[in-house]
């Protein structure tokens, strides 16, 4: 039997975003869909990173037309993690240590 390759895994929750845009250039009036992958708080910080994520010099985010959630778990082999993975600062150590020295 092959040995069987030790995976990451990360449940991750998305919010999908259909979001009416018009052209500028020529007044055309389209549903675009975003995807993000965090679920957000607030219809206002929504709508900020849908905006941030459509509006261009040509076309404009208008409204949002639907929301939807998606619940999905992700992997990747080990092999693959450590080949395109960035190395960051660990700072929960740290961060743990502030707290219990007050």
């Amino acid at each position: 039997m092959p040995k069987r390759s030790p995976y990451i895994t990360r449940t991750v929750c998305s919010t999908i975003v259909t979001a009416m845009v018009v052209d500028v250039d020529s007044a055309e009036v389209s549903n675009q869909t975003v995807t993000f992958p965090r679920v957000f708080k607030t219809e206002k910080d929504l709508e900020k990173a849908v905006r941030y994520a459509i509006d261009t010099d040509k076309v404009k985010f208008v409204s949002i037309v639907d929301v939807a959630h998606d619940k999905g778990v992700y992997g990747i082999s080990e092999t693959d993690f450590m080949a395109h993975a960035v190395r960051i600062a660990d700072n929960r150590n740290s961060a743990k240590s502030e707290n219990s020295d007050n």
